[in-house]
């Protein structure tokens, strides 16, 4: 018995030096969209997810729009978080259809996450969000789509929204590139990372396709993806020919938006 105890002590030891950092869990994962609200582990098959389409990755209704797998062969549309020594909240997969005209949605995703990254020294988190806006085989003229973030309460930025003005997909129409960093100079302990997107819809049958991610996200502080070498990250920069707007939320939940300029084609 005192040879199995040694043992094991012994492939503990191993473990823990080969693996230093080893991810914790992150409690409270859900999500809420149109007020419908999703916990992890409510898919067989997808342990700490929280599946935003069906299980069988068809389109799950949420009133005036669904939310279906963009890729039947990657899985289910998710919601996915990782905690570790680069935490990360992260909508995967997705694909929304208006099933109605004039269709205002939001979804927002959190998770309680351990310690670390910590601050002092210097933290940044990442905002970002990437997909496109179509109507057809064009981009969805007039349509919105806006995206904001939390690190235990305080915002990632200022929320961003693209607004699609003209119709060719090929000339970036449609494109959802949106990323802004926020450093922090103070963080420890557990904190909740959110991140939230809305959007507007004219059109029956309209869609956003999201198979990448909108997600917040710990980056290093001295650059990288969204890191402030990134031109994604500079005021006013969009693809095509789209209008840039920067957002502010008002005390009454509503976003009041302002065009910066016109994007570099």
């Amino acid at each position: 018995m005192k040879a199995i105890t040694v043992l094991w002590t012994i492939l503990l030891s191993l473990f823990v030096a080969v693996f230093p950092g080893s991810s914790h869990a992150v409690t409270n994962l859900t999500a809420t969209i149109q007020g419908v609200q999703l916990y992890a582990d409510n898919c067989a098959g997808y342990p700490g997810e929280v599946i935003v389409s069906n299980c069988d990755k068809s389109a799950r209704d949420y009133g005036g729009f669904t939310i279906a797998a963009k890729d039947a062969n990657v899985g289910p549309a998710t919601v996915k978080a990782v905690d570790g020594a680069a935490d990360k909240i992260v909508l995967e997969n997705a694909l929304i259809k208006a099933t109605q005209s004039a269709v205002n949605g939001q979804v927002t995703y959190l998770g309680q996450f351990a310690s670390p990254p910590d601050a002092p020294p210097t933290v940044r988190f990442e905002r970002s969000a990437s997909g496109t806006m179509k109507r057809g085989l064009n981009a969805a003229l007039d349509n919105t789509f806006t995206v904001t973030g939390w690190v235990e309460g305080n915002e990632v930025a200022t929320p961003e929204t693209k607004k699609v003005t003209c119709l060719s997909l090929t000339n970036g129409c449609g494109t959802i590139n949106l990323t802004k960093t926020e450093d922090s100079s103070t963080l420890s302990g557990n904190r909740e990372i959110k991140t939230q997107f809305s959007f507007y819809m004219k059109n029956t049958n309209d869609v956003i396709e999201l198979p990448s991610y909108v997600h917040v996200r710990n980056v290093p502080v001295g650059g990288g993806a969204g890191g402030p070498d990134d031109i994604s990250d500079r005021e006013g920069v969009t693809e095509g020919s789209e209008e840039h707007y920067v957002c502010q939320e008002k005390k009454d939940g509503e976003f009041v938006c302002k065009k910066k300029g016109k994007g570099k084609k």
